[in-house]
């Protein structure tokens, strides 16, 4: 049976400039740097869910979710 590990790495979003619909537009680019680090360290991103979150809906930080599998066998 296969068993993974699971690691998770938080990436803050920024408000900067303004979106279509008014209001501040939403930057992240660091996710990008963890993505590709991550995966040079043989892990995969499976999914990604707000840390952090306003009343009005902007979400100020990302939890990454990464795993791999175990080499070991153990959980």
């Amino acid at each position: 049976m296969r068993r993974y590990e699971c690691e998770f790495e938080t990436v803050e979003a920024e408000a900067q400039g303004c979106s279509l619909f008014g209001g501040a537009g939403i930057v992240t680019q660091a996710h990008r740097e963890v993505i590709r680090r991550r995966g040079a360290d043989g892990w995969r991103l499976t999914a990604c869910i707000p840390a952090r979150q306003r009343g009005e809906g902007f979400v100020e930080a990302w939890d990454l979710i990464f795993e791999r599998e175990r080499d070991d066998g153990t959980v």
